[in-house]
């Protein structure tokens, strides 16, 4: 890969986007073939898309597209970016929509060895879109699908992460169980550990394993990670504290849920 190209990729990763974005807009008008003019003006795009400034971002999608014509490749990998603006936006039932006609517009190209690869990246992102609508009986199903992928130890926590959570709002505690136990085993993203020790704790606490429960939730409310309501924490823990027996603590618990339900409600 040539020097520049890995230099603007460097920026990229280090969250340097306007820095980044005059690299690749320098190496989209130096070049001269067309697949690479589009490659250069998605990463533009990727660019603008970080920066907030998603109408850019379209209009750079729509010029690639066009320099893509021919190029089944080009088109899909154009179009799925379209569909994950659409995620960065949160605007997630157009985005699922945008998914699905992907797969349908693509069918026979992604059940060639070359459309492999991309044909799991637009199931991944199907599957965690669908979980945010939420539709999570078509989400299970793709979730038990992209286990079969040969996925990498990050994909592979979070797959486990969103297919444990499927599973508990399916009411399938046991089968959550399981997957949220595999990922104990392994290593929590810690924008995660807020929301998978409250699902895997809620889960415990239905299946009667109360004490694991407990600590599950107070993993929970020591997490700084972003997660359910401080409320809903304490409500969970004066739950199983009450199932324990222990009366003073389901109290103490009780109080912190009531005073911090108060500022919610102003």
């Amino acid at each position: 890969m040539d020097s520049t190209v890995e230099h603007a990729y460097r920026l990229c990763e280090a969250g340097k986007w306007n820095e980044a974005l005059a690299q690749f807009e320098a190496l989209e008008s130096r070049s001269a073939s067309a697949s690479e003019k589009a490659g250069f003006l998605i990463d533009q795009a990727t660019c603008y898309s970080e920066l907030g400034a998603f109408e850019k971002a379209r209009s750079l999608v729509a010029e690639a597209r066009v320099l893509a014509t021919g190029d089944v490749e080009a088109w899909a990998q154009v179009d799925f970016f379209a569909a994950t603006l659409l995620v960065m936006e949160k605007r997630e039932e157009e985005a699922v929509e945008a998914i699905s006609q992907l797969l349908r517009d693509y069918r026979d190209w992604f059940g060639t060895t070359e459309g492999r690869e991309l044909y799991q990246d637009v199931q991944l992102q199907r599957a965690f879109s669908l979980m945010h609508v939420p539709r999570y009986e078509e989400a299970r199903a793709v979730l038990e699908e992209i286990m079969g992928f040969p996925l990498g130890e990050g994909d592979k926590v979070l797959v486990r992460c969103h297919l444990g959570r499927c599973y508990c709002e399916l009411g399938d505690y046991s089968l959550a169980k399981e997957q949220f136990s595999d990922v104990n085993s392994l290593s929590v993203p810690e924008n995660w550990e807020s929301v998978f020790h409250y699902y895997f704790g809620y889960v415990l606490y239905s299946l009667k394993e109360y004490r694991a429960a407990k600590r599950e939730f107070i993993l929970c409310l020591q997490s700084e990670a972003e997660g359910p309501p401080v409320s809903l924490k304490y409500d969970m823990l004066a739950a199983v504290s009450g199932k324990l027996g222990e009366r003073r603590e389901m109290r103490l618990f009780e109080a912190k849920a009531k005073s911090s339900r108060e500022p919610e409600r102003d």
